[in-house]
This record gives structure tokens, C-alpha cells and sequence, in this order.
């Protein structure tokens, strides 16, 4: 990543200025950039189009215009040579910019980058002699070494995609870096997710049709291996509400398809006293303990207690297994996420959130998200806004009720707590206006109250 960031603040180039001996005596150029370990080299070939190869005919350009376009140079052909000048293997690129720069990465990868509105990293495959298009970048606004700060390279924007989906070298280049990504497990892994969601987000046929081949490669890697490759599943629920919109027969597919998954890490068929479906996760702790400690925290007593308890409540054991749910990451809390601004306000980043239709819940997996959720912490959360309620409200009536048997000091602190009482659940109100106005305006149950108030 640090290549990449030197390679964004570089200054820009003019090719035309780089390669000025060369063409004031031929129209194509050269360029070799050796690999690291010097066995085999990159070669760009550079072509000077003319001004005619470049205009359209039927569309004359303003002066500025031509001179721009006389500027410009074509990335004709990218090759690999060994040392000894064999020719190995080579990819058209047809490209035309007026600046490049580049960079050899460490995998001996070659990154193109011009006027910092488009990246190419292009790599050498020694086994297959081919030329891939590792990854690809374009941005309209231009890139900027904030956008590579993070632990993996960026992605084209949806916005993007609809912009350079009618310059067709650099939609070619796009395809076949997500065809790239797609093939390789290790980047699959990595930009899978954004990807899927950009496709989902695209109309173009070229591009959605990739959704298909995206499904099918995590679906089969996990039948596959599953104790290595559950993670792919990630890739497919992060996009779930994107793809029930616009495509639900993949999440009806999914679900089916999905169904039952036996848990990998535990695959033993155990005794225990569970109904026909109990939904629970491992939460692991960490923390530092001796073996007296360990003693004194009765865990011990605990796992033998655990064990005779059958025995000593005389009760029957029922045979089951381990199930897991496939909504990997599905209703996690978001990485960025903090409390304090949830306070004020709601953070919808979570596809759960995002997610609230009927269909998905009506079979186990739904099932067993909603019961975890619920009897964690769901049913502790509104049994807390109840309990509140209820005091806001007997504070309220006790105050307002016309009697002498209360006291005028009594009846101000009366109110003085359901104000504050009520400030809170206007607080609530707020979050909900800030989170959805539309929702919030249109919701059965604001109409309902609001008549109720009328």
C-alpha cells in the first residue's frame, strides 16, 4: 500500500515529454520497466495517434479541444520479456492519456497511474504466460492518497461505473479486473462485498451478469470447505437487502440452498434438554487466570453440576445437533460504531437494520437471528422503555390529579420528573424524525397517535 501512496504523489508526467527522443523519428515508442529481481522486464509500447484517429468527424472541437487531443498519446501494448529480450507474452490496452506514471510493487506487479483519475495494476501470471488485470480504479473527481489509507485498495464507486461505462477501453479494463477478483480466492475475500454491492447497484447487463458468477463461487466454496470458507457468505448477506429489492430469486435461493448448515467446528451429535429449536452464540472472553483462581470461580463445581443435573432432576435428554446460521455479519454492529452518537443518532449501517421484510425471517435462519437478538438483549431493552414510560406516566397523573391529599411540594418535584421523563421520550421521537423523516411522517402507528391526540 505504501508503493501505491509514493505512486499518487508523484508528479504527473507528460509521456510526450518522457519519450521525446523517440518519436521525433517514429510515432511509436517504447518504455521497459524492469522487475525487481531483474529476470524479466515490462514493456510498454506508446503509440502517437493522429488528430484524425482521435476526433469524432461529425462533432468539430474548439481550439483548446484540439490542442488537448494532440496531446494525447495511446498505452497501445503491455508485454513481458525475459532478460534476454525473449517475448513471453502481451495485452492490448488502448488507452490514451497525456501523463503516466508508474510503480513495480513488491509481487513484482506493475501499477499505472495518469493524472490521478485512474489506477491499472497489471500482473504477470508465470505459470498460465498470461497478463491479468489485478485491480482498477477510476474516479471522477481524481484519487488522492487519503483514499488509499485503508488496510485494502478502494473500489470504483457505483457513481463511477455509470460515468466509464460508455468509455469503452476503460469498461473494458473494468470487466476484466472483476473477473479477476472473482477467480481469485484471496481478493474474493477481500473486495467481494463492495463489489457484489456495486453490481447490484449497476443496470448494465455486462456488469450484473457478474452477480451470478459471484454467488455461485462463494456458494461453492463454502460446500467445499466449509470450516475455511464461511467467511464468503459475508459477501453475499452485506448485499442482502440490495439483492431483495432488486433480485429476490438469489435470496430465495440462498435460503434454500442454505437451509441447514452443519456446524463445522462441531459436528457431534450431543445430549441435551433443548425444545426442537434453540437459538444461542459463543461469545468468547478473554482474560488472564491461574489455576486458583480458575478454582475459586467455582468452574469446577460448575461443570459438575452441569453434568449430574440430568441424573438428579430425573429428566429424559433429547439427541441434537449444532446448526449454524449463514447470515455471516448479517446483525453485527458496525466496526465504526459508537454509542455516544447513537444517542442522538441511529446508525443504520447494519444490513439487519437495513433489512425488515417478511420474507427472510419465515424460515429457521430468520428464526433463530430474531430469538438470539430478542432474548439477549431485545426483551431487556423494552422492558427498560416500558418501565420508563410507565414512571413518566404515573408521575404525570398523580401531579395532574385534582386532590388535596398530595402536597404543592410534592406535586412540583411530580413534574419536575415527568418533564424530565418526557424529555427523554422526545428524545426518542427525534431519532426516529432524524433517521427516517418519511417513515416517521407515514408510520401507521405516529398517524394513530397523532389522531389520538386530536
Amino acid at each position: 500500500m505504501e508503493n501505491i501512496r509514493s505512486l499518487l504523489s508523484e508528479s504527473s508526467k507528460y509521456i510526450k515529454d518522457l519519450f521525446s527522443d523517440e518519436y521525433e523519428n517514429k510515432n511509436i515508442a517504447t518504455k521497459d520497466i524492469n522487475f525487481k529481481n531483474q529476470k524479466y522486464k515490462w514493456r510498454i509500447e506508446l503509440k502517437n495517434d493522429e488528430l484524425d484517429e482521435l476526433d469524432e468527424p461529425d462533432e468539430p472541437d474548439e481550439p483548446d479541444e484540439l490542442d488537448e487531443l494532440d496531446e494525447l498519446v495511446k498505452l497501445d501494448k503491455l508485454s513481458v520479456y525475459s532478460d534476454k529480450e525473449e517475448f513471453l507474452c502481451s495485452k492490448d490496452l488502448g488507452i490514451k492519456s497525456k501523463s503516466l506514471n508508474w510503480k513495480i510493487l513488491n509481487n513484482n506487479a506493475l501499477a499505472l497511474n495518469s493524472y490521478n483519475e485512474f489506477m491499472i495494476i497489471y500482473e504477470y501470471d508465470i505459470h498460465n504466460k498470461c497478463i491479468k488485470t489485478q485491480y482498477f480504479i477510476y474516479k471522477c473527481e481524481g484519487l488522492n492518497i487519503k483514499d488509499f489509507s485503508g488496510p485494502i485498495l478502494p473500489m470504483t464507486y457505483a457513481e463511477d461505473i455509470k460515468y466509464i461505462a460508455g468509455l469503452k477501453e476503460y469498461f473494458t479494463i473494468l470487466l476484466e479486473s472483476i473477473i479477476s477478483i472473482i477467480e481469485d480466492e484471496r481478493c474474493l475475500a477481500k473486495y467481494g462485498p463492495t463489489l457484489l454491492s456495486n453490481l447490484v447497484k449497476s443496470a448494465d447487463p455486462e456488469l450484473t451478469r457478474h452477480i451470478e458468477d459471484i454467488y455461485n463461487k462463494c456458494i461453492k466454496l463454502v460446500k467445499e470447505d466449509p470450516k475455511g470458507n464461511l467467511k464468503f457468505l459475508n459477501i453475499i448477506t452485506s448485499s442482502m437487502n440490495d439483492l431483495y429489492k432488486k433480485y429476490p430469486d438469489y435470496i430465495t435461493k440462498f435460503n434454500s440452498e442454505m437451509f441447514m448448515i452443519l456446524n463445522p467446528f462441531n459436528e457431534r451429535i450431543v445430549d441435551g434438554e433443548y425444545s426442537h429449536f434453540y437459538a444461542f452464540s459463543r461469545e468468547v472472553k478473554i482474560s488472564k487466570i491461574t489455576r486458583y483462581s480458575k478454582f475459586f470461580r467455582f468452574e469446577y463445581f460448575q461443570t459438575l453440576f452441569y453434568l449430574f443435573l440430568p441424573y438428579l432432576l430425573g429428566s429424559k435428554s433429547i439427541q441434537c445437533i449444532t446448526l449454524i446460521v449463514p447470515y455471516i455479519d448479517y446483525s453485527r454492529y458496525p466496526l465504526e460504531y459508537s454509542w455516544w452518537k447513537e444517542i442522538f443518532y441511529p446508525q443504520s449501517s447494519s444490513v439487519f437494520v437495513k433489512t425488515c421484510v417478511k420474507e427472510l425471517y419465515t424460515n429457521w435462519n430468520g428464526e433463530a437471528v430474531i430469538s438470539f437478538k430478542w432474548n439477549t438483549f431485545g426483551r431487556i431493552y423494552y422492558f427498560i422503555i416500558w418501565l420508563l414510560f410507565m414512571v413518566f406516566l404515573v408521575c404525570f397523573t398523580i401531579a395532574s390529579y385534582p386532590t388535596n391529599s398530595i402536597t404543592q411540594e410534592i406535586r412540583i418535584k411530580l413534574y419536575q420528573t415527568s418533564i424530565a421523563f418526557g424529555f427523554y421520550h422526545l428524545l426518542f421521537e427525534l431519532r426516529q424524525f432524524i433517521w427516517n423523516p418519511k417513515k416517521y411522517f407515514l408510520s401507521i402507528w405516529n398517524l394513530f397517535g397523532k389522531s389520538i391526540y386530536n
